[in-house]
This record gives structure tokens, C-alpha cells and sequence, in this order.
């Protein structure tokens, strides 16, 4: 296996480039029918033969696990079998907006299946970190919680956004922020700044 260059998160060494799930699991952010493509021609098969090639390439990170893709994990366990590699899991789960009994239970049982496949770093999807932003305060109120509960879970917490404000409103106010991941590509597309 060839080294990659890798970073460390509290003490966690991955790899400085992940394994999206995106065209795995059928999210092409374009058509319905390019999503239904997508699922149709990643099978298990196919997503092992991919995610060996990158384990074998020292790219050992995949960013966007879900305990609802049974044939993803699956793939991870045949390309670590494969490879001897072990898979480092990134999850970008979508939460309930936190404040009530109810959201937090909701919330937990969330944690809990994410925890349960293995997941090592916990990311709110950017549908919910940025839902929470409050530019007024320049804070992200209730993500305090969610991200308490995630290192409750023995998982290390961060937070996914596509609004640049996140880290800076995030570090402003103290969270428990360990790593961030934002979009960024040369063409804007679905970021929320003028690119030029």
C-alpha cells in the first residue's frame, strides 16, 4: 500500500483525501434519473472493486456512511478483506432540529445506528448545520447538543457545511468542534458565495 499524505483529527490519522458516497449510493445532485442510474450500476461488486483501489492507493476514508446502506457496508467489508486495510468512517447524518424531549430522542437514535456501524468522525449534514445558523447572534444554536451527544457516543465530532460562516460563528462561540468540511469547487455549484 503506498502512503498518502495524511492529517490527524484528535489523534486520528486519515488520509487528506475521502471516499465520497455520493455516486455510490445514487446522489448525483442533477436528475432523478441519474440517480436512479447510479443505484442501478453500484452494486456491491462494484463498490468494493472501487473502494479497494483506493485503500490500496493509502486512501483508507469513507465519507458518507449510513446504517440504512447495507450493501455499502457490505463493499467496505469486502475491500478491507481484500486489502487488509480497515475502513475509517466519516457520517454526515441529518438531525431533527434540537430543543425538545422528542428531537433529543430522535437525535440519540440516530447517534446510536451511526455508532453501532463503526462510525469514528460525526458530521450534522450541512441540511442541518446550516439550518441552525443564526447570522444576528453569529451562532449555531442547538448544535451544541447534537455534537454532546456524538462524543457521548465515543465518536469524534464535526460539523458539514456549505455556508462559510460555519467555522468562524463555531470557533467564535466555543463548540466542540474537532474538524469541519466544506464544499468548495471551482464552479460554485451548490456552494452559497459568489464564486467570482
Amino acid at each position: 500500500m503506498s502512503v498518502f499524505p495524511r492529517t490527524e483529527i484528535e489523534g486520528l490519522s486519515l488520509p487528506r483525501l475521502l471516499i465520497g458516497t455520493n455516486w455510490f449510493l445514487g446522489f448525483s445532485h442533477t436528475s432523478h434519473a441519474k440517480d436512479q442510474l447510479i443505484r442501478k450500476l453500484m452494486t456491491r461488486e462494484a463498490m468494493a472493486d472501487v473502494l479497494e483501489a483506493f485503500f490500496r492507493a493509502g486512501v483508507d476514508c469513507v465519507y458518507g456512511v449510513r446504517p440504512d446502506a447495507p450493501h455499502l457496508e457490505a463493499a467496505i467489508a469486502d475491500a478491507e478483506d481484500r486489502t487488509g486495510v480497515g475502513c475509517i468512517k466519516l457520517a454526515i447524518p441529518t438531525f431533527e432540529a434540537p430543543g425538545t424531549p422528542e428531537a433529543d430522542a430522535a437525535n440519540a437514535r440516530i447517534l446510536d445506528e451511526y455508532a453501532a456501524i463503526g462510525t469514528r468522525i460525526c458530521m450534522p449534514h450541512q441540511c442541518t448545520t446550516d439550518a441552525l445558523i443564526d447570522r444576528k447572534t453569529r451562532s449555531i444554536p442547538g448544535a451544541e447538543r447534537i455534537l454532546e451527544m456524538t462524543r457521548e457516543r465515543g465518536m469524534i465530532p464535526g460539523l458539514s457545511t456549505h455556508t462559510p460562516e460555519v467555522p468562524v460563528y463555531a470557533d467564535e462561540t466555543g463548540l466542540d468542534v474537532a474538524t469541519y468540511i466544506q464544499i468548495y469547487n471551482a464552479a460554485g455549484f451548490l456552494m452559497q458565495i459568489e464564486v467570482d
